[in-house]
């Protein structure tokens, strides 16, 4: 599900270079990939895949932090009717939610599977809510799921592209602060880990924490790392124009 999201299509590219068989939901059940089989939520809502023995379901689909209360409250919502689908199908053999550990609140500590959560956002709350979801209706079916709890995947921040363009538009990076750090996942490690649950044979069934373990970074080191780039990108369009 969310098969045309920033993660959920890279799956999509992964799984196909590994010639898997891939169903992927979205909204219109459009996909430009004719190896895709597209299908609409609605419609796999209403007639399921029962059709199909063994499936790996990797549930992609939810609301961005940045979406709002109610497009958050409606990923909620299908999360939900895509169990009861599940259920219905019988032949989920192994179910894969893709979570965040915005569950963890703001904590600065690094996380481990074992700390107690305490979201303090609606995104953290409704995020924890879906895991809650799952272990209620999966658990009494015998299916069985692993919770990925995502760190901020990078390329979906708006802190580093607002960075990345006013670096290469303005000239200039204005920064308020600078010592808030933060934790980010790169896009590719993060779908590694999303394949490497939903392909391996044998696997312990459960919750995963997917990002760095032992690095914060401040925004005064992004601001660095950013200008850094710019500056190459800038010299390296130069010496191609001589």
């Amino acid at each position: 599900s969310g098969s045309n999201g920033t993660i959920g299509s890279r799956i999509v590219d992964r799984l196909l270079e590994g010639n898997y068989k891939v169903y992927a939901l979205s909204k219109t059940g459009d996909f430009s990939n004719e190896n895709v089989i597209g299908i609409k939520n609605s419609d796999y809502l209403s007639n399921g895949l029962a059709s199909i023995k063994k499936v790996v379901f990797i549930h992609a689909a939810f609301g961005r932090a940045i979406s709002g209360a109610k497009n958050i409250a409606e990923s909620l919502e299908f999360t939900q009717k895509i169990l009861r689908r599940v259920i219905e199908d019988a032949n989920v053999v192994r179910f894969i939610y893709i979570s965040s550990q915005a569950v963890y609140g703001q904590s600065c500590e690094f996380h481990s599977e074992d700390m107690p959560v305490a979201p303090d956002t609606i995104y953290g709350m409704a995020k924890y809510a879906g895991e809650k979801l799952i272990e209620g209706m999966l658990d009494k079916n015998g299916i069985r799921y692993i919770h990925l709890r995502l760190d901020s995947v990078v390329q979906s921040q708006r802190l580093v592209r607002t960075l990345c363009r006013d670096a290469i538009c303005k000239g200039a990076i204005t920064v308020y602060g600078g010592k808030q750090t933060f934790s980010f996942v790169d896009l590719e490690d993060a779908i590694y880990a999303i394949l490497k649950v939903a392909l391996a044979k044998n696997i312990n069934y459960g919750i995963y924490n997917v990002g760095p373990d032992k690095m914060r970074i401040s925004l005064d080191e992004i601001v660095r790392i950013v200008q850094d780039v710019s500056r190459d990108r800038k010299s390296t369009r130069l010496n191609s124009s001589h």
